[in-house]
C-alpha cells in the first residue's frame, strides 16, 4: 500500500470513528471534497466564501502573469467577473442574491460586485481626513439585506482603524469603544457587527483592546473573558452567536463560543496552538485555522477535528487545508494542495 492509499485509510478510518460523550455516541462528521473548477485561463488558487444558497466566490491567477481574477460558482459552474482597472481584486463575501465584496490590493480600495459580476468602487464614499493622503479600504462582508461592512485605514498622524456600514448609498459608521479606534470583522443579516476596538488609555497611557459588538448603533464591550489584555470577536452567526479568542492570565489565547451573554472556552484538538476563527455559522459550527501553518479545523457539537482528518475517499492527494469560510448547511470553504498544486476547495458534509 502507497502512502497516499495509506493516508486515505487512516482519514476514513477516523471519520467512522465514534466519540463518547455524555453517555451517548455520536459519529464524527465526514466530509467530501471537490476543487474549484478552473474558468478558462484562470488558476483557481482561493475559494473564499460561500452563501447559504450555495453560491461560493474566490480569485485566481490570470494564466501565468501577476494579475488576478475574481470568482464566482453558482450552478456547479465557476465565472470570472469584472476586474477593476487591471489590478489584483480579492473577493471575500457573497450573499444568496450573488452579490459579493473584497477590495483591490493593488490600490488598496474597497469593491463590491452585482449579481452580473459588474464591480463598484467604494473607496470615495467612504470618510477619511488623512494628512497625507493616506488610506486603505477593504469591503469585509456582504449580507443577504446587501449591506456591506467597510473597513477604513486611516493616516491621522497615526494609523487609526474604522469601520462602516454601506447600504444603498447611505455610510454609517460603526463608532469605537472610546480609543479612536476600531477594526470590524464580520456582520451578520439582522445587521449586527462584531470586531475589536481600543478603550480610551488609562492613567499611565496604556490602551487595550477588547472586542465589541455594534447593533443599531449601540456599541457594547465585551470584556476580556479570559482574565488577561485583550479579545477580538472575529465572527457572527444570525442568533447573535460569536466566536471570540482573548488571551488568558499567562497570555494564552482561547478560543471562545459567546452568546451575547455568557462565553464557553472550546477545548483544541489536542493542540496547544492557537486557534484563530474565521466563522461561525447558525448552528454553532466554528471554523478555524491555526495561525502559523493555517491549518483549518471544526469545531462542531462540543468536538474538535482537523479537516483533512474528516476527508472520505475524496481526500487523497490532499494536505494544507486552510479555511475561509462555512455555510449554515456545514459546507466549507478554502484553499489547500492538491498533489502539491494550491487549489481553491469546496468540503461538503456527507454526514454530519
Amino acid at each position: 500500500m502507497t502512502f497516499q492509499h495509506s493516508l486515505t485509510a487512516a482519514r476514513s478510518a477516523l471519520a467512522a470513528a465514534t466519540l463518547a460523550f455524555a453517555g451517548g455516541v455520536v459519529a464524527a462528521p465526514l466530509y467530501s471534497i471537490q476543487k474549484l473548477d478552473r474558468p478558462e485561463g484562470v488558476q483557481p488558487d482561493n475559494a473564499t466564501a460561500i452563501s447559504d444558497n450555495g453560491i461560493v466566490v474566490g480569485f485566481g491567477r490570470i494564466g501565468d502573469g501577476p494579475y488576478t481574477a475574481p470568482l464566482i460558482r453558482r450552478h456547479h459552474k465557476t465565472h470570472r467577473m469584472e476586474s477593476p482597472d487591471r489590478a489584483f481584486p480579492e473577493v471575500w463575501s457573497v450573499n444568496k442574491l450573488g452579490e459579493s465584496a473584497g477590495h483591490s490590493s493593488l490600490n488598496s480600495t474597497a469593491v463590491i460586485w452585482d449579481s452580473t459580476g459588474h464591480s463598484t468602487d467604494l473607496d470615495s464614499l467612504i470618510p477619511c481626513d488623512a494628512d497625507d493622503g493616506g488610506r486603505n479600504t477593504r469591503a469585509v462582508d456582504i449580507n443577504n439585506n446587501s449591506e456591506v461592512l467597510v473597513a477604513l485605514e486611516c493616516w491621522e498622524r497615526n494609523w487609526f482603524n474604522h469601520a462602516f456600514v454601506y447600504h444603498a448609498g447611505t455610510v454609517t459608521p460603526v463608532g469605537d469603544l472610546g480609543g479612536g479606534d476600531a477594526r470590524a470583522n464580520d456582520i451578520n443579516n439582522l445587521g449586527q457587527v462584531v470586531g475589536i476596538s481600543t478603550l480610551p488609555p488609562d492613567g499611565q497611557g496604556k490602551s487595550v483592546s477588547h472586542a465589541f459588538v455594534w447593533d443599531k448603533g449601540v456599541m457594547r464591550d465585551l470584556g476580556t473573558l479570559g482574565g488577561g489584555q485583550f479579545s477580538n470577536a472575529k465572527a457572527i452567526n444570525d442568533l447573535g452567536h460569536m466566536a471570540v479568542i482573548a488571551d488568558d492570565q499567562a497570555g494564552k489565547v482561547q478560543l471562545y463560543l459567546h452568546d451575547g451573554t455568557s462565553a464557553r472556552k472550546l477545548h483544541n484538538c489536542n493542540d496547544d496552538r492557537a486557534m484563530y476563527p474565521v466563522a461561525i455559522n447558525n448552528h454553532d459550527d466554528i471554523v478555524a485555522n491555526t495561525a502559523i501553518e493555517q491549518e483549518g479545523y471544526l469545531f462542531q457539537n462540543g468536538h474538535c477535528y482537523h479537516l483533512v482528518d474528516l476527508l472520505d475517499a475524496s481526500g487523497t492527494g490532499w494536505e494544507e487545508l486552510t479555511i475561509n469560510d462555512i455555510n449554515h448547511k456545514g459546507v466549507i470553504v478554502g484553499y489547500g494542495f492538491l498533489n502539491r498544486q494550491l487549489r481553491g476547495f469546496i468540503a461538503t458534509p456527507v454526514r454530519r
